[in-house]
């Protein structure tokens, strides 16, 4: 059965009822299982469903990541494995020359968090991570120590698997037995044959391998196939070698995976019990159309827990890489990797631009079409503006990892306008109206910032010894509701300096950096107005990024609901302003006036409010008639001929 607790984090709602088919859980090979089921619109705990909320299932939990209902009333519900506890501590660097596993795991889970099976791995390995929560920390390991995870986090558990250690079960896979269709796939688009190993500072292995620098398996063809790989952190020639040769296992035989629709009789009879299937279980499959019989890991397990005649297994030939992408690990990186992140502000900074002009745009029916086309569009220049400035890689994927979040971001934002943030005036940009301000506070949109920054600007709270500056705000909240946040910032210190924010309560410390620096957290609400507040006393506090959305994590900055920012034109509560830098003009259009002023001479040009009318020069070429409010009687009237013009009075 699967369990929903509401928005209060307390109650618990069981959804009972749904169909069998529709309920399924996909066992992944990276440890990350996601969890999918249908419910009817009928439900009487229908209404209670929504995105970043806890489900229980099958001893595990999963928050809600997607909704997706269809016409007839039935909606699919997605659910990714809930590690939200993983990335709420953050690392500007973690930075380690040796480490085993099981110290990054004792120094990194949370508090309450116990690992299993760590200590199966003893290689030593050096950790050089920028900006990254436990989270990343833990995803990286898998790649580099060869691991995955199980992930108990109903009972704070994190169990350590080793896949390669994997003994074979013993068990069998038939056409007579428990299979009842293949789907076969074969690959050699990666094969390698020969390949050339290399440690740190360019290690070699000719000192043990008989003066040569490569090693061979042609145990599938005798073609000569060659590459090259890495292992920057080993030192060790032997060492490097024998990982080199596990490697060569991999890339010298093609890819080949079968999809396997099997009868789970260990499910369905307690007297088929050892014929259990799990993920990473090795067993034999006999392919009677290829006239082979070959060992095959579990890499993929889908499971139907109401109706187990249908789960389905994935198995293949070859050890699954974490990363998915051996090309990453057999081609030479000769550039050095660039930070990038700059251009990555820049480049979402001018998505999010473009995603509020569409909006402004089209709206409903066919258009929708267009609009997705033109995001998606938007979403392969991110994509090429970062292959050039990345090389290849684990960055490369960190990266691209990054932005497809921020497009499925965007992409969910696309149909309204503005954002899911619930600050306003957030950026900088938009002056301080948002804020009540005390001592010194001034927006930054100074290019240092315009690039280290989502937004593109910012705050400066005080601005040295004996000066002080606060801000704040209230933003509409539910009691009881769970809220994310996250900023950056940037604290020049000086004597007896000090600077704090606060979400609510309680009040936080904000700690002393030269460089820009992210915080993240969360908060539930107490009230149905929460304060927001930066403080700074007798130094430099530089704020950006600020963002307040409802759920449980909170890393990327959008503008507030409302309100759009975008390539010299703003929307928000207060009215509709154009100034576009290098323009002459600026237009200004709210509830009291519509403004156009000459930037350059600094004088109004129309100036039009419910009282009062200006327009600096203003022809009119057939007639000009003054009078009273709807009342023509006693008009003036100008009428230009072609000598001259005729004045009438009291028309």
């Amino acid at each position: 059965m699967i369990i929903l607790t509401g928005a209060d984090g307390a109650s618990q709602y069981p959804l009972e009822g749904l169909a069998p088919s529709a309920y399924s859980i996909t066992h992944d090979y990276d440890g990350l299982d996601t969890l999918q089921f249908e419910i009817s619109s009928e439900h009487p705990q229908y209404d209670k469903l929504a995105e970043e909320l806890r489900v229980e299932a099958q001893g595990r939990y999963y928050l809600i990541k997607g909704m997706c209902e269809r016409r007839g009333g039935t909606t699919t519900v997605d659910c990714a494995l809930d590690l939200s506890a993983l990335q709420a501590r953050f690392y500007m660097t973690y930075n380690h020359s040796e480490m085993r596993l099981q110290d990054v795991l004792a120094e990194v889970l949370p508090e309450g968090w116990q690992a299993q099976g760590g200590t199966q791995v003893t290689d030593l390995h050096k950790l050089e991570l920028e900006r990254v929560t436990a989270y990343d920390i833990l995803q990286e390991c898998m790649e580099i120590y060869g691991v995955v995870y199980d992930w108990d986090n109903k009972r704070r558990i994190v169990r350590v698997i080793v896949p390669e250690n994997a003994q074979p079960t013993g068990i069998y896979i038939t056409d007579e037995l428990n299979l009842r269709s293949v789907t076969f796939t074969g690959e050699s688009t990666d094969l390698v044959t020969r390949l050339y190993p290399y440690g740190k500072d360019g290690l070699s292995i000719v000192s043990v391998n008989e003066g040569t620098e490569f090693i061979e398996d042609f145990s599938y063809t005798n073609r000569v196939i060659c590459a090259t790989w890495e292992d920057r952190d080993c030192e060790d020639p032997q060492l490097l070698k024998d990982r080199a040769l596990e490697q060569l296992k991999r890339l010298a035989v093609p890819r080949r995976s079968y999809e396997l629709d099997v009868v789970d009789l260990a499910k369905m009879d307690p007297r088929y019990s050892q014929l259990k299937l799990g993920l990473y279980d090795k067993v034999l499959f006999m392919d009677d159309r290829r006239h082979r019989k070959e060992e095959h890991q579990v890499v993929e397990y889908v499971e139907y827990p109401l109706m187990p005649e249908k789960n389905v297994v994935t198995l293949s030939s070859v050890p699954e890489k974490i990363t998915g992408v051996f090309q990453s690990t057999i081609k030479e990186i000769k550039e050095e990797l660039q930070s990038g992140h700059t251009k990555l502000n820049e480049v979402v900074r001018d998505l999010d631009a473009t995603t509020s002009r569409l909006t402004e745009t089209y709206t409903k029916g066919e258009t929708e079409v267009l609009l997705q086309s033109q995001i998606t569009q938007a979403a392969d220049v991110i994509r090429t503006e970062v292959a050039e400035t990345y090389a290849t890689g684990k960055e490369l994927e960190r990266e691209s990892s990054r932005i497809d979040q921020r497009i499925e971001q965007i992409t969910l934002s696309a149909q309204k306008t503005g954002g899911d943030n619930l600050v306003a005036g957030s950026s900088g940009r938009l002056g301080l109206e948002d804020w009540v301000t005390e001592g010194q506070v001034t927006t930054d949109t100074s290019s240092e910032t315009y690039r280290q920054t989502a937004a593109g600007g910012g705050f400066i709270l005080a601005g040295g010894a004996d000066t002080s500056g606060a801000m704040r705000q209230y933003i509409k909240t539910v009691p009881g509701g769970q809220y994310a946040w996250y900023f950056k910032y940037k604290l020049e210190v000086g004597l007896q300096t000090e600077a704090a924010v606060a979400f609510g309560r309680p009040v936080e410390e904000i700690t002393p950096t030269d460089e820009w620096v992210e915080r993240t957290g969360s908060f539930i609400a107490q009230s149905e107005e929460t304060e927001v507040s930066f403080a700074c006393q007798n130094g430099v506090l530089a704020v950006a990024d600020i963002i307040v959305k409802a759920g449980l994590v909170c890393t990327a900055w959008q503008q507030s609901r409302g309100e759009v920012e975008a390539g010299g034109v703003t929307v928000n509560r207060r009215g509709l302003q154009v100034d576009v830098e290098g323009d002459p003009f600026a237009v200004q259009i709210d509830n009291k006036q519509f403004l156009v002023q000459n930037k350059d001479t600094g004088k109004d040009v129309v100036y039009l409010t419910k009282d009062d009318a200006l327009i600096a020069r203003l022809t009119a070429q057939e007639e000009l008639t003054v009078q009273r409010y709807e009342n023509p009687v006693s008009a003036l009237r100008i009428i230009p001929m072609e000598s001259g013009a005729f004045f009438v009075i009291n028309d």
